[in-house]
């Protein structure tokens, strides 16, 4: 599965949304993990705005499986 830049910021910042909503509504989530994955999501959400600020769009499509910009190298 192929994703942009934009669509993939703008999924982190709804999966960080989902996470916030959640953790206010008590659905049984434990409230450290989510707290944990809430400051996770929102950190690469930054991370990839800044970068994208900073050097400009990447490709048009970055891969969600395989090479990971942020870290530099292919993930599992």
């Amino acid at each position: 599965m192929d994703m942009t830049t934009s669509k993939l910021i703008e999924t982190l910042r709804a999966c960080a949304e989902l996470l916030r909503t959640g953790i206010e509504a008590k659905t049984g989530v434990n409230p450290q993990t989510a707290m944990l994955m809430l400051t996770a999501v929102r950190a690469c959400a930054s991370e990839l705005e800044d970068r994208w600020e900073r050097e400009g769009p990447w490709p048009a499509v970055l891969p969600v499986r395989g090479f990971c910009p942020l870290i530099g190298r292919r993930r599992n």
